[in-house]
């Protein structure tokens, strides 16, 4: 109790002594209230007389604020008064106006100046109905010649008028009097029928459209594979130009209600079309082709797949020689060309007339353009017909292309060499279809045509030709006592096939069949390099073509525009396909003709080669290189020879210029085409500098040794890349690298395939023999030998190395291999 007393006690003595300092200030402070008082009490007697002043102030402006306040009013009374005389005038002169539109429109109704009574009844529309329909109207306006009211008088003349004006129009779309036609074409307007006038107008274009159509249909005859895509042609021409011709006069005087006649027009265009399209399929037996044609078997190519030793020995091995199928009824291939070619003309035609109307239509997305009945009938009737047809065709081709196989010689400007007839059929045929098939400017009908062309090529024609390489490469192997070495890429549907025929029994007999086997083998090996070219080519060439471009610049959305080019893309995969099959075949080849040929070519151009010299031996060796520049030394002349006696039976012919030497060349163009033979010639040159590095880093020379040898690898070089730079290759543009590199099908680019210098891959492939021989003639500077031998652990240890790398720009050899390659070749004198 006593610590509580306490602990208040102390909490008041501290409140007091913070009172007591604030009462210390404030008597600290009392000076300067007091000043400030005396302040306050100075402006208190100045603001007292000012409010004085004011109070005068206002007594005075009270008066003049009441006289401005009845000056107001009276202008704002002036003003409402003025606004009424206004309106009472304006409704005046509209009356008066509206007055003399019913007396205008009775005189000319009177004198029969039509023009005139059209313009007074829209000029009389013009008035405000509120004050046409109003009493004062109703009142002033009639007269004794138009006692009802002015509307009503109005709306009547307008009947009268429409009626003539019907009348009028009929009797000069009869005689097709264009003149009077387009005087009372615009007049309906103005007498407020515009509808009326579209409808009249839609009826005389569909009247002509249904008589030129007629008169087509009875005047066409005769076998003319063409005679209902040009009935087709002319209707939408007709209907085009009449649109086109009228759409400027519809758009002045009608505004944008041109869609009511485009509608009433596609009725009698879609009726037309749909006469034409019936007349057609049921004059050519479209029905009864396509049935015929899902019937047919494809006995040749089938019997061809399910053959096992359907083998042959002729240079164009293939189904021919195995059991002949059975006769098969079939469609004429020439009658169903021209068919495909008319509903493709006809489906072109469709299309360009639908982009036509939606490009001048107000709505683009109406029904009359989107669904209508011609548009029904080809996708229901005409697309599938055409699809089958087309695929049908595409797949016989092929066939027939195989029936009729032989053996040609493909020339260039640079190249000839022996190719399979099939390529250029079938290949001009693949054109001929996607040409077509992109003509129609049917997305559908694109992507579906793509998509069975591409399964037919790689089905029927590359697994043919997959087929064939795997026979010949196993004849072409058993034949040499080698083993077997797998072609995948180009595997149809035929699966696995068994080898060809045994071995030989004498040893000419048995490199005549060698021959003979590695002739067919690169025969088929040039057949997948040209159609993987001439695919390229196609594929190129539709992507740059107006018909895409136009499937672009038309279609309303993106998506159908897409999908057209990844179906368009297909043929990329396609060429992919066979340039893989390629490079196997090739690598098959280079396995089979030149993999053992390489070492000893090595062994034979440096066999009995020293390259530890004498100086006397040195000029001795100069002074006969300098006596036969061109060989280029021994070991040149050496490898020359050998390297053309591998690659001459495989390198590209040249065309001949004259008949004899034409007759001459028929034996002797047993060559690669220009890619594979590049593709063997690369994979040559890259086993062929492997094992020459070998040998050079085994090589034994000295200071003058290392310089010859460097001569004699330097003429290696320039023989290999004169060899590269004589075969003509395929050069891809930007574009074309940019088309097959899209990121929806993120595949190889063209410069892979078809590399456009193969020299440079040549030189880089050489680059590390040539940094060898630069390193064993590499010459120190006084000063670094000097060093060099006062410090012989720093050499050891590789500063030289080092040194030697920059200063010769070494970039294929790491500071150990060039101080073991100095330190096991390279012998001091």
């Amino acid at each position: 109790m006593t610590t509580e007393v306490y602990r208040q006690l102390q909490e008041l003595s501290l409140r007091e002594s913070a009172l007591a300092n604030d009462v210390d200030r404030l008597l600290a402070s009392s000076s300067q209230l007091s000043r400030d008082l005396s302040k306050l009490n100075l402006l208190r007697a100045t603001t007292s007389s000012l409010q004085v002043g004011a109070s005068a102030l206002l007594s005075s402006l009270d008066g003049a604020a009441a006289t401005a306040e009845r000056i107001s009013s009276s202008v704002r009374k002036l003003d409402a008064e003025q606004s009424r005389v206004k309106q009472t005038l304006h409704h005046v002169d509209e009356v008066k106006e509206l007055r003399r539109c019913v007396r205008g429109l009775h005189e000319a109704m009177e004198s029969r100046a039509w023009e005139t009574a059209a313009e007074h009844i829209e000029r009389a529309h013009a008035v405000p109905d509120d004050i046409a329909r109003g009493g004062f109207a109703i009142q002033m306006v009639p007269t004794a010649e138009a006692p009802l009211e002015p509307m009503q008088t109005v709306r009547e003349a307008a009947d009268s008028l429409l009626v003539l004006f019907e009348r009028e129009f009929q009797a000069a779309a009869n005689k097709r009097d264009l003149q009077q036609i387009t005087r009372f074409f615009k007049l309906f307007p103005q007498i407020h029928r515009p509808d009326r006038g579209l409808d009249l107008y839609a009826e005389f274009v569909s009247g002509i459209i249904a008589e030129r159509a007629e008169s087509a249909l009875h005047v066409a005859a005769g076998p003319s594979t063409m005679l209902y895509a040009g009935l087709l042609t002319g209707l939408f021409e007709h209907i085009a130009k009449l649109l086109d011709m009228h759409a400027p006069l519809i758009h002045r005087f009608y505004g944008h209600n041109i869609d009511r006649v485009l509608d009433r027009v596609q009725v009698e265009c879609d009726r037309q079309g749909i006469r034409i399209l019936q007349t057609m399929f049921e004059d050519r037996g479209v029905k009864g082709k396509v049935a015929e044609v899902k019937t047919y078997s494809f006995s040749f190519l089938v019997s061809a797949f399910m053959s096992v030793n359907a083998s042959s020995t002729s240079t164009t091995s293939g189904p021919a020689s195995g059991l002949a199928p059975p006769a098969e009824r079939e469609v004429d291939s020439k009658q169903l060309d021209a068919l495909l070619t008319e509903l493709s003309v006809c489906c072109s035609r469709f299309t360009l007339y639908r982009d036509f109307v939606r490009r001048l239509a107000t709505d683009k997305e109406a029904p009359f353009i989107l669904a209508s009945g011609l548009g029904n009938l080809v996708a229901k009737m005409c697309e599938p017909a055409y699809e089958t047809l087309e695929s049908y065709f595409m797949r016989r081709s092929v066939e027939r292309a195989f029936q009729l196989e032989t053996l040609v010689e493909h020339e260039d400007e640079e190249t000839a060499y022996s190719v399979s007839s099939t390529v250029d059929d079938v290949m001009f045929i693949l054109r001929k279809v996607t040409s077509r098939a992109l003509a129609t400017g049917l997305p559908k009908t694109v992507t579906s045509t793509f998509a069975a062309v591409r399964r037919i090529i790689e089905q029927d024609y590359a697994g043919m030709i997959g087929r064939r390489l795997q026979d010949a490469q196993s004849r072409m192997q058993q034949s040499a006592g080698g083993g077997g070495v797998g072609i995948g890429a180009l595997r149809g549907a035929g699966g696995l096939v068994v080898g060809g025929p045994g071995g030989a029994a004498r040893a000419a007999a048995a490199q005549e069949t060698e021959k003979r086997d590695r002739q067919v083998y690169v025969e088929l090996l040039n057949a997948v390099a040209l159609a993987a070219e001439y695919v390229d080519k196609i594929a190129v060439e539709h992507a740059a073509g107006h018909d895409l471009a136009r499937l672009s610049r038309d279609l309303p959305t993106d998506s159908p525009h897409e999908s057209c080019v990844r179906a368009l893309e297909g043929l990329h995969t396609v060429r992919l396909r066979l340039s893989r099959a390629l490079e196997e075949g090739i690598n098959a080849l280079y396995n089979h003709h030149i993999k053992n040929k390489v070492r000893p070519l090595v062994n034979d151009t440096f066999n009995g080669i020293s390259y530890v010299l004498s100086a006397a031996q040195f000029e001795e060796l100069g002074s006969a290189a300098e006596g036969t520049p061109a060989a280029g030394g021994e070991v040149g002349r050496r490898f020359s020879a050998g390297w053309e006696a591998i690659l001459a039976p495989l390198r590209p012919g040249r065309p001949a210029t004259s008949a004899a030497a034409i007759m001459a060349a028929k034996s002797t163009h047993h060559g690669l085409s220009p890619a594979g033979f590049d593709l063997l010639l690369r994979l040559s040159t890259r086993a062929f500098v492997r094992v020459l590095e070998k040998r050079i880093v085994g090589t034994r020379c000295n200071e003058l040794g290392a310089i010859r040898l460097d001569r004699d690898i330097s003429s290696i070089v320039k023989t290999c890349i004169a060899e590269a730079s004589s075969i003509p290759r395929f050069q891809a543009t930007v574009d074309d690298i940019a088309f097959y590199t899209t990121p929806e099908i993120a595949k190889q680019p063209l410069q892979k395939q078809y590399h456009p210098s193969a020299d440079a891959e040549i030189r880089q492939r050489f680059e590390r023999c040539r940094e060898v021989c630069s390193v064993l003639t590499w010459e120190a500077d006084d000063e670094a030998e000097a060093t060099a031998q006062q410090d012989s652990q720093q050499q050891l240890q590789g500063g030289s190395s080092h040194r030697l790398i920059e200063e010769l720009g070494l970039v294929k050899l790491s500071a150990e291999e060039v101080e073991a390659i100095r330190r096991e070749c390279l012998i001091r004198s």
